[in-house]
């Protein structure tokens, strides 16, 4: 076979292909990726290993699938293997075991599942790796006896204890899968089968065991596995991020080229300004290329970049930061680091989550104790882009856990600790090594806690070239710290067993194998807001959530002011992810819940949200716009109707008469009209309800809307709007259509027939109902016959034919066997776009519409129709009408406008060509709240300036 770079990108990540022990037996080939095709080419036979950890003909004589299948035992081992349980063996193993007949049934049902994880087993047990036993196989015949774990959320003795009786010897898996009562089952101490069907709905209708579907499906999503104990970080903590104000301090010494992309980092990811700076202190770097490389730097919002005259020490350095960032929060990071999407608004949220925190640290490829992912995995390989990993373990969703000292390579510290227990000591670490952690047992000693944010992920170099002075060093540190605190070497033993690490880590290993895989590609997150699944806009913003896909992975959050549902848009429609209830519905008369605010802010933090894109505010807390932007996040606010201007939502009062500027008095509520806090519309209530929308959408950065006239109504109504016109945008609704239909035959009526007139959607006082009683009264002939695709009151069920309602993709299909002359979208109100008129012109109709809104503009622009004028009567449309029906050749002309529409703007107008509008304003918007980054990238600079790598340097403290 012909093996494709992915095959041999996924052999490279997987760390089983040694090509040093494989050139000195195959010598014919030099390069990696030459040794791996040469391997993927001929290693379905059982004679070709990759390496000593992967035996080919183990993995062969133990699968007779695979080799019946003659796929290459590597390959099927990476990429179903690995998921479906199955053991790889060293090539000094000795031959695998035949699995004895009595766990043949046992060993069925628990390899159609989940819950057993061979890698997990094997890396927590070597004793099983030494004997090269399969590892299903083991906890058959042993391990489930000596209570050893399948996973790390099944605990085989606490499920022993606490869900069968004494003296069973089922295997505890079986008996989970085989209970009946396995929904409510814990199966830990930290899982909750009965909590996770409660909070998760596709769990609750699975026949899947609870921790058999976390394990598929809620691992993967981040899931939450149980109810948090009392004391623990709660998702309704988070404070109002930009009331924190924090100095991310970076010591630099040389090493310039690791310096520039630390700094390309930061400043790609944080956006510094009034609220967080940047300090870089130079301690007197004897490499020129950090001057030039800082020089970059001057004069940036919210950088600042000090030199020292003299090298003062690692130690000193900071301190001096420690000053220079006043009453700032302090980030000290090294300089051989690299940061992520998100990084310093997770580490402050945890930071400010209680006021005892002293100090939060992420978690890093190479960080000692701090270090990811789980023991027997590997962050994968250069070839994953350093943000991609930074996503996937923000992803994890993993909690918080507190620790008895930080690290330095990322340590967040809080001011009012630091005011407590003062800064490093400069005379014991002069150089660093132990300095962080003197400071943390100091700061225990005085009630501050440390924790880990192990969702955060910041890539460290760590040179190579300075390791054994750094291990020296590092000795010396040690020793110090345990002089100074003689609880010290037991205290930090606690990081590595910590069960809240020990999850975090396995949460993080699968995540970087799904990674290596090639089939998860984390990217950039949007958050919709939408008030209901169905509906025009609901269906479009759905469209729009496919169509931005391969940029951007797309959420959809919906409320009914009782529930809040998190969705994503499958092929066809919305599916359900997570539902939250409110303990307290929203109401109109507030339109505001610090529960509602609070239940969004952990949402947008735990899914790592960049934007937030609202599509309608009904049944959303006003508070929502204020909550993204206190966690930095850029918000788009779209109109589809004029809720934001006056809650009649279509600008017509009781007696369908129009105001432009908002119904005074008198005025429908159809959003909230069973809401008991309800009060009549007065003028000072408009007035009120006005000055409150401009309050929320001031915090917005860009606005969107789908036609001039409702851009136009809503800056008039609402001047802080208009203040910001220039970036109030315009972008059709994109559809994309199978096929359009060609427009019918425009024969004059024949005797007996009469002119055939189709009523898309749901007939209402706004869609003009009024229009068709008044329209029937006068056809006293019969000459109009009117078919309403969609429902009707009963009030006209005997003047129109009602098809009901309609599928947007039957649309075409039930026009057919209608077989109408033409349409007619009779809106008294200045529709925002009008989905129905877009419909009507892809199935071949000219339509008759009223000049009003979007519907006025589109006929006026793209002809395909007749426009009354506004406001219009009956009379003048059934004149109209009448005539249509007399003059066959009128038609004939509009319904060649309409071909000419479908030729153009109707086969352009696609979902791409709407993505690629949006995708151009959430550009703009990130762009606006990320640094204004010096042009080039600063490492690019770096890498033309020459430095000296002999020279110790502060990325290697840690």
């Amino acid at each position: 076979m012909n093996p494709s770079a992915d095959d041999i990108a996924m052999v490279v990540d997987s760390g089983l292909f040694d090509l040093d022990w494989y050139l000195r037996r195959h010598p014919g080939v030099s390069t990696i990726e030459d040794a791996i095709a040469h391997y993927l080419s001929a290693g379905a036979s059982a004679d070709l290993d990759p390496g000593p950890e992967f035996s080919s003909n183990h993995y062969l004589s133990v699968n007779p699938d695979v080799a019946a299948a003659d796929m290459n035992p590597l390959l099927h081992y990476l990429q179903f293997g690995r998921v479906e349980g199955r053991r790889r063996y060293r090539i000094d193993a000795p031959p695998p075991h035949a699995v004895p007949a009595p766990f043949e049934k046992e060993r069925a049902m628990i390899a159609d599942t989940a819950l057993f994880d061979a890698d997990y087993y094997l890396a927590t047990y070597d004793d099983v790796r030494s004997v090269g036993m399969e590892p299903l196989q083991h906890y058959l015949e042993y391990g489930a006896g000596e209570g050893r774990l399948p996973n790390p959320y099944f605990d085989t003795r606490y499920y022993q204890s606490v869900h069968m009786s004494p003296g069973d010897d089922t295997n505890p898996l079986v008996h989970y899968l085989a209970s009946p009562l396995r929904s409510d089952f814990d199966t830990s101490a930290r899982f909750d089968g009965h909590y996770y069907r409660a909070r998760y709905v596709d769990a609750a209708a699975s026949p899947l065991a609870p921790l058999d579907h976390f394990l598929r499906y809620g691992l993967m999503l981040g899931r939450r596995t149980m109810l948090p104990s009392p004391g623990a970080l709660g998702e309704a903590s988070v404070t109002d991020l930009r009331r924190v104000h924090c100095t991310v301090i970076v010591p630099v010494h040389n090493a310039v080229e690791a310096v520039a992309e630390c700094l390309d980092a930061l400043l790609e990811h944080t956006h510094f300004g009034e609220q967080d700076s940047l300090l870089v202190i130079d301690d007197a770097s004897t490499d020129p290329g950090i001057a030039q490389l800082l020089q970059r730097l001057e004069g940036c919002l919210g950088i600042r970049v000090e030199r020292h005259a003299q090298n003062l020490g690692y130690t000193r350095t900071v301190n001096c930061g420690l000053v220079l960032a006043s009453r700032d929060d302090v980030v000290l990071l090294n300089s051989d680091t690299v940061v992520g999407p998100h990084w310093l608004r997770r580490l402050k949220a945890t930071a400010t989550a209680h006021e005892r925190i002293g100090t939060v640290t992420a978690v890093s490829n190479a960080a000692g104790e701090f270090s990811v992912p789980a023991p027997g995995n590997r962050p994968p390989s250069g070839m994953i882009d350093g943000d991609a990993l930074a996503r996937a373990v923000e992803d994890t969703a993993a909690q918080p856990f507190e620790v008895p000292t930080g690290n330095g390579f990322c340590l967040y510290m809080r001011r009012a600790m630091l005011d407590a227990v003062g800064g490093f000591d400069e005379i014991a670490f002069p150089e660093g090594y132990g300095e962080e952690n003197d400071l943390c047992m100091r700061a225990a000693a005085a009630g501050w806690t440390h924790w880990v944010e192990p969702t955060v992920y910041v890539r460290h170099r760590r040179s190579a070239s300075f390791s054994e002075r750094r291990d020296a060093l590092a000795g010396v540190g040690f020793r110090r710290v345990c002089e100074r605190h003689p609880h010290y070497e037991a205290a930090i033993r606690a990081i590595s067993v910590s069960p809240g690490f020990i999850e975090a880590r396995y949460r993080i290993g699968r995540q970087f194998q799904r990674l290596a895989s090639g089939g998860y590609h984390p990217k950039p997150r949007i958050l919709y807001v939408i008030s209901t699944r169905i509906g025009g806009t609901p269906q479009t913003n759905a469209d729009l959530m496919r169509a931005v896909a391969g940029r951007f992975d797309a959420y959809a959050l919906a409320s009914d002011g009782h529930r809040l549902e998190l969705l994503r848009a499958g092929e066809n429609g919305y599916e359900l992810i997570e539902r939250i209830t409110l303990s307290e519905p929203l109401r109109f008369a507030s339109h505001v819940s610090l529960e509602y605010d609070q239940a969004v802010c952990a949402l947008l933090l735990r899914l790592g949200i960049d934007l937030m894109h609202v599509r309608h505010l009904v049944w959303h807390g006003l508070g929502l716009v204020e909550t993204a932007r206190s966690l930095g996040i850029p918000v788009v606010m779209s109109f589809h109707d004029y809720y934001c201007v006056c809650p009649s939502v279509h600008l017509l009062d009781n007696d369908a008469v129009f105001h432009a500027s908002g119904v005074p008095g008198h005025a429908p509520n159809p959003l909230w009209h069973h809401d008991p806090t309800l009060l009549p519309m007065t003028p000072a209530g408009l007035a009120h309800w006005q000055r409150r929308m401009q309050q929320v959408l001031a915090g917005v950065s860009a606005f969107v809307t789908t036609s001039p006239t409702a851009r136009r109504l809503i800056c008039e109504a609402l001047p802080g709007v208009a203040a910001r016109a220039d970036n109030f945008h315009i972008i059709p609704h994109g559809r994309d259509f199978e096929r359009f239909l060609p427009g019918p035959e425009p024969v004059q009526a024949r005797l007996g027939r009469p002119l055939r007139v189709l009523l898309p959607g749901n007939l209402s006082v706004h869609k003009g109902i009024e229009l068709v009683h008044g329209l029937k009264a006068l056809d006293v002939e019969g000459r109009i016959e009117l078919h309403v695709l969609g429902n009707s009151p009963s009030a006209l069920e005997d003047l129109v034919i009602e098809h009901g309602a309609y599928d947007r993709g039957e649309f075409a299909d039930r026009v057919e066997a209608i077989a109408p002359d033409l349409a007619a979208v009779l809106s008294i109100w200045p529709e925002t776009y009008c989905h129905t008129l877009t419909e009507c012109w892809a199935a071949g109709l000219p339509v008759v519409g009223i000049d009003i809104g979007a519907v006025g503009e589109r006929i006026r622009e793209q002809g395909g129709g007749w426009l009354l004028e506004f406001p219009t009567d009956p009379v003048a449309l059934y004149g109209l009408l009448i005539r249509l029906s007399d003059e066959p050749g009128d038609r004939a002309e509009r319904i060649a406008e309409v071909g000419r529409w479908q030729a153009g703007p109707g086969r352009n107008g696609s979902t791409v060509a709407m993505a690629a509008q949006y995708q151009a304003i959430y550009r703009n918007c990130l762009e606006a709240i990320a640094h204004a980054q010096p042009a080039g990238s600063i490492l690019q600079q770096a890498q033309t300036c020459s430095y000296n790598q002999g020279h110790q340097r502060y990325g290697d403290t840690s």
